[in-house]
């Protein structure tokens, strides 16, 4: 499995929504959880440093959060015109990321937190929900982004890890 760093669990919901035109668009979503202490051993093992399933999926959710990451993903993808081939050509790149970005959401649904509660639980579970007019396209989409955001996490803990590795040589050679 392309994500053995984490404990996933992936589940597509698809659901017809009707608007005001009667035009269809497909709720897709998948559900992502937080790793497994042996993950987190893996990670750790690998040289990425200490670690902890806290630690990895606080910066997972990150980097699920970044606009500046979705885009990215979004033009190496070329999302943009799988997720609105009808629009591609006449829609500033702008306009498509603004309408993807509020058609995307990340929610925490554990632990659930009480109204006026301060953020301090971790994140558990989240649901990564995304409406379009393909509910395949989506679905493609949503998986590739948990996958793309993996591997950014990954990458960082390892260059991290391989940064406090030469630190520490340089700092005994001295």
């Amino acid at each position: 499995m392309a994500l053995a760093s984490w404990n996933n669990c992936y589940r597509c919901v698809v659901l017809n929504r009707y608007s005001a035109a009667y035009t269809k668009a497909y709720e897709v979503s998948t559900k992502v959880a937080v790793p497994s202490t042996a993950d987190v051993a893996a990670v750790i093992m690998r040289g990425y440093g200490e670690q902890t399933t806290n630690s990895l999926f606080v910066e997972y959710y990150q980097s699920l959060n970044s606009a500046e990451e979705l885009y990215k993903f979004i033009k190496a993808g070329g999302w943009f015109e799988k997720l609105y081939p009808e629009k591609a050509k006449g829609i500033s790149e702008a306009r498509m990321f603004s309408s993807l970005s509020d058609n995307l959401s990340i929610t925490v649904l554990a632990p659930v937190k009480e109204k006026g509660e301060a953020n301090s639980p971790v994140p558990t579970l989240l649901a990564i929900t995304l409406w379009s007019k393909d509910e395949k396209v989506a679905a493609n989409f949503l998986n590739d982004y948990v996958v793309e955001a993996n591997g950014r996490v990954l990458e960082k803990f390892r260059l991290n890890g391989r940064l406090s590795r030469d630190f520490e040589v340089e700092k005994c050679n001295t």
